[in-house]
């Protein structure tokens, strides 16, 4: 192992994962790291989950006594389960690993040696996408400046990059800006906090290894415990609307973003509803984008494009403040016109 650095918190929930919680603890346990805390999270799981892990933890007694765990009175989900691991967590820096993902075995360490060379309050590492037949490689680009990286997080053709996992993340970042995760929203709950960890944070920088495998093949997994697909629908949007309510009195160029990538998945759960045949639901988030959304979802498709594209509006955020600022009249007359010519779109596939 390395020599001892400051404190590091590795957070697990726990939670239908024996066929994947030893290869977890194992890559923890076999970091060469060795100052870690090592946090599970039982959320009243109702296989071996658990037996499995103290089985495992039996076997490292070197890394016994680093181990914690917090055990729920019950199941209380993926979002409730993430706020224990970090409330219990002692470190001064925190990292997060789903129970059936795992670890290269030098994350910690490269994460770590980062973060002292720079001074930084959040580590980005690669991750490895791990499929039956093959693997895919979640490297993000080098960004310019932290504001180049959080619009990236507010893009919805970009998922995985507002991910809490394979981060190393200051853990003062989530007390002191108070960030948690709104309990029983367990689909999207990443999106709920990483973008705030991200506005907040002085500097944030990334890493080019791969330290963190996640696990695409896990059919038992919190996002497929519900039959009712359109609970995880209503969880998600939830996700959706915590965040752009938080960016909406920020800078114009996040608040717009955080905007419209809510307005595209209200768009698309639109759709899923009709194709479904949910007529209540479709006409829910149909009301949602005429009544709280009206200006963006009345937009045509060029003065989006212009939102989007302009010089200088991804890069950096005071210069582009500016450029917005010739487009913005151009941009809310158009709105208030286009509001009264463009017909309402209640109708989809024939469902009403």
């Amino acid at each position: 192992m390395s020599s001892p650095g400051y404190l590091v918190s590795i957070l697990v929930p726990v939670y239908r994962v024996e066929n994947y919680i030893e290869r977890c603890a194992r890559s923890l346990f076999e970091q060469d790291y060795e100052n870690l805390e090592i946090v599970f999270v039982d959320d009243c799981s109702p296989d071996g989950s658990m037996q499995v892990l103290d089985r495992v933890v039996n076997e490292y007694p070197e890394r016994k006594r680093q181990v914690r765990i917090v055990r729920h009175q019950k199941n209380r989900g993926l979002a409730a389960a993430r706020n224990t691991a970090v409330a219990n967590a002692s470190g001064s820096f925190l990292l997060h690993c789903d129970s059936d993902d795992w670890l290269d075995r030098k994350a910690v360490s490269r994460m770590v040696g980062k973060q002292v060379q720079t001074g930084a309050d959040i580590v980005s590492g690669a991750a490895r996408a791990v499929y039956k037949r093959c693997s895919l490689i979640i490297r993000e680009p080098r960004y310019r400046n932290k504001e180049a990286w959080l619009l990236d997080m507010l893009n919805v053709n970009k998922p995985l990059y507002h991910v809490v996992w394979r981060r190393l993340i200051r853990t003062s970042l989530y007390h002191k800006c108070h960030i948690v995760t709104r309990e029983g929203i367990n689909q999207g709950e990443d999106l709920q906090v990483m973008p705030k960890l991200m506005y907040y944070a002085s500097r944030v920088v990334g890493i080019d290894e791969v330290v963190y495998n996640y696990n695409c093949m896990n059919s038992v997994s919190y996002c497929h415990q519900l039959d009712d697909k359109s609970s995880l629908w209503e969880q998600d949007l939830t996700s959706y609307d915590i965040l752009q309510s938080f960016f909406s009195n920020k800078e114009t160029v996040l608040s717009d973003s955080a905007s419209e990538m809510t307005v595209q998945m209200y768009k698309e759960y639109s759709k899923r509803a009709a194709r479904s045949g949910n007529k209540d639901l479709y006409r829910k988030y149909n009301a949602a984008l005429n009544d709280r959304f009206s200006e963006w979802y009345h937009d045509a498709p060029f003065f989006k494009w212009v939102r989007r594209n302009y010089p200088l509006y991804r890069v950096n955020v005071v210069t582009s403040s500016y450029i917005y600022n010739l487009f913005d009249p151009i941009l809310k007359a158009w709105q208030r016109i286009s509001y009264w010519i463009s017909p309402n779109q209640l109708l989809y596939d024939g469902i009403l």
